[in-house]
């Protein structure tokens, strides 16, 4: 049914589209928990081992350092001309990447907040960066993957194998193999000594959003409402776990997998046991 309200926004919408925005508008008055309002929309997150800093890539086209204790920005890293989508950090803290809708990955100091410089090469939005030893590499919606040499910032190599948009990488822990992610509902598996793509994974029925893997299990969440355990090896899925709305995101915590949807609830799942519980 639609409505048609006196209240401009609410001009011609559906009851069920007036049902979701009111509990989307609840959600943001939760008392508890300790959220931290930001000034525009958080696309990206690092929080540091010591739990005391975190950095935030935001759509209002900058980056942030905010101090968790505090509650607030104590650096801001300002300089895209687009929305900023994605970040990586050195081990060391020193040095932050950030990537952007304005096609371009920018290296900062993160002591004294000044861009090092700008990486140019993709010819469309950067939406995913991945740190990988002394090599940072970049998936993009001009469907490649660009490997970079953080020393002397060059574009060392162009990984080509997806249709549509890089939407999130991953790399296994000993560091062997590079994961993508892409709308055109693939998973591609690369082996980074060779830049070599040895496998496809597909089994999504669209786009998938976020790819994380540990030991010999990948995992992937999607806009099919689901997220799928995948082994590594066999290219074979294990576990499907449905969702009533698309899936943005997904991470492991130890025996628990956090995933986010497009349906604002982030679900915590026991794998073990099979039980879920939305926070």
């Amino acid at each position: 049914m639609v409505n048609i309200a006196n209240e401009a926004g609410s001009f011609f919408q559906t009851d069920a589209e007036l049902k979701k925005q009111k509990e989307k508008e609840a959600k943001y008055n939760y008392t508890e928990g300790d959220c931290i309002q930001l000034s525009t929309k958080a696309l990206g997150l690092i929080v540091l081992q010591s739990g005391k800093y975190a950095y935030v890539a935001e759509s209002g086209f900058n980056a942030k350092r905010i101090n968790l204790e505090t509650r607030k920005p104590v650096k801001l890293f300002k300089g895209h001309a687009g929305p900023v989508t994605s970040l990586a950090l050195s081990p060391d803290g020193s040095i932050l990447w950030t990537g952007s809708w304005d096609k371009t990955i920018k290296k900062w100091d993160t002591k004294t907040g000044e861009c090092i410089a700008t990486l140019h090469g993709h010819t469309d939005f950067v939406k995913s960066l991945l740190l990988v030893g002394s090599t940072l590499y970049s998936g993009s919606s001009d469907t490649h993957i660009r490997q970079w040499n953080t020393e002397t910032n060059e574009c060392i190599a162009t990984l080509k194998k997806h249709s549509r948009a890089i939407e999130s990488l991953a790399v296994d822990t000993p560091g062997r193999y590079l994961y993508a992610a892409s709308s055109d509902r693939l998973i591609s598996k690369w082996e980074i000594a060779t830049n070599n793509c040895i496998a496809t994974f597909d089994q999504h029925d669209t786009s998938v959003y976020c790819v994380r893997v540990w030991d010999d299990e990948m995992w992937t969440a999607s806009a099919d409402k689901t997220v799928r355990r995948w082994n590594t090896e066999t290219g074979k899925v294990d576990t499907v776990l449905e969702h009533p709305d698309r899936v943005k995101s997904v991470v492991i915590v130890g025996p628990y997998v956090v995933t986010g949807a497009s349906d604002d609830n982030i679900r915590v799942w026991d794998i073990a046991v099979g039980h879920t519980k939305d926070v």
